[in-house]
């Protein structure tokens, strides 16, 4: 390799290594943002399954009361879905709420652990 291509080299990588530090900063705060914003509709997201499922499960429990035997079979199907939906939504929330946690009282530890999930 040529001396002057050596020395160029060395000015761009140098060049890009003042770029990466100062932007570095900026990509830790934006990462911290998008993953609070993420987490949070996360959570809303759970917790509107959660209602939801329980709203639907009362709903299929008053129709079911109200019809005859051979039909209630479809409202039984009816609670077990709104029941696993509600179940699903509770899980996804209480994930979502220590996604939140981390972000809230470990920042640095979630801003490592996503700089591994990057080098993977």
């Amino acid at each position: 390799m040529s001396k002057e291509l050596s020395d160029a080299l060395l000015a761009v990588l140098k060049q890009s290594a003042a770029v990466a530090q100062e932007q570095l900063p900026l990509v830790l705060q934006e990462q911290l943002r998008y993953g609070f914003y993420d987490t949070l509709l996360g959570l809303a997201f759970g917790v509107c399954m959660t209602v939801g499922g329980i709203k639907l499960f009362r709903l299929a429990s008053k129709m079911k009361a109200e019809k005859e035997s051979y039909e209630r079979e479809t409202y039984f199907v009816g609670e077990i879905f709104a029941a696993s939906l509600s179940v699903l939504g509770g899980i996804i929330g209480l994930l979502e709420v220590s996604s939140l946690a981390q972000i809230l009282l470990a920042p640095r530890v979630y801003l490592l652990e996503w700089a591994m999930r990057l080098a993977r």
